[in-house]
């Protein structure tokens, strides 16, 4: 209980966020959910999952363009690509490859992840 407790405390923070322009974006805020999970997780599998979400944080931090990191934000938020370009003022064209640069580089990071 008290690693649960420890790992939602403020001195993780700064794991939990990405580096937007000059905005820090805290990746919790990022997530929405569609529906309600059934599923009942172990106090194991949560903090699995939260170390995920935090080293994943990390290498997108480390590896997405500043492109890359605006247009996984807009989509996070749900913003559909042409929303996007408008916002950026950048063609669709290229919103839309960077999306799928994004996820690629995503599926590489988690395919590595659950090889481990």
């Amino acid at each position: 209980m008290k690693a649960i407790k420890s790992s939602n405390s403020n001195r993780n923070q700064k794991l939990n966020t990405l580096i937007i322009g000059d905005k820090d974006i805290n990746l919790d805020d990022l997530v929405q959910y569609a529906k309600s999970s059934t599923n009942f997780y172990s106090p194991e599998d949560i903090l699995i999952g939260k170390e995920l979400v935090e080293m994943l944080g990390e290498f997108l931090n480390s590896n997405l363009t500043p492109l890359e990191k605006k247009v996984f934000f807009y989509t996070c938020k749900q913003y559909k690509y042409n929303e996007i370009a408008e916002l950026l003022e950048e063609p669709s064209k290229k919103i839309d490859n960077a999306i799928q640069r994004v996820r690629k580089k995503i599926l590489g990071y988690l395919s590595e992840y659950t090889r481990d």
